[in-house]
């Protein structure tokens, strides 16, 4: 959508600035300039997601894609945080949001990102909030959020720090945030206490 806004844009601006009295080398600039304009944006916008949709189909053919995520039960939150022998993420996503599509296709499927998660052994839990299932809605709420992306980590064995990630992720703070989960250092306790996260 982004991508198609930017040609749009590019075609109005020798619209804009020519005419049929303009100059030939003035309609050659706007068309030049038209034309950068598309090419930096599919390369800025377009090639990461292909780049990614090859990796996603790399991943599918070798039985490595989404990390083998589970789908997301209250029951197996409070089973992994009370064990705490591994760290976990929650991922709270849906079908029709834009950014979480983006994250999940640049940043969760980057290769270093899910051989740092491999590292860890860090257990992902997806909750799928397409048909804003009333549960996860309680749940983004403990955590102050009306909506998705929602991203929080738990590091081993604290279950009362969880670490909220931005709703834009980048692989290099993706990374950043794996390694103070495996540093041992959380973040502060949200709003949420960590029983109702799980339960």
């Amino acid at each position: 959508g982004v991508f198609l806004l930017v040609v749009a844009v590019a075609l109005w601006i020798p619209g804009q600035w020519t005419d049929l009295r303009s100059s030939r080398r003035r309609r050659w600039l706007a068309w030049a300039l038209a034309g950068l304009l598309v090419v930096a944006g599919a390369r800025g916008l377009l090639a990461p997601l292909l780049r990614a949709d090859r990796a996603l189909a790399a991943a599918a053919a070798t039985g490595t894609a989404e990390q083998a995520w589970e789908p997301f039960t209250r029951q197996r939150a409070e089973q992994l945080l009370r064990a705490g022998r591994q760290p976990l993420l929650l991922v709270f996503t849906a079908e029709w949001c834009w950014t979480c599509k983006v994250n999940e296709r640049t940043v969760l499927a980057d290769a270093t990102v899910r051989e740092r998660m491999r590292d860890l052994d860090l257990a992902v839990l997806r909750a799928d909030w397409t048909a804003r299932d009333p549960e996860i809605t309680s749940l983004l709420a403990d955590f102050g959020r009306s909506g998705v992306p929602l991203y929080v980590l738990y590091r081993a064995g604290a279950p009362g720090e969880p670490l909220v990630l931005p709703e834009l992720l980048t692989t290099g703070s993706m990374l950043r945030y794996l390694d103070r989960v495996a540093a041992g250092s959380g973040g502060p306790p949200t709003a949420a206490r960590p029983e109702e996260t799980a339960r």
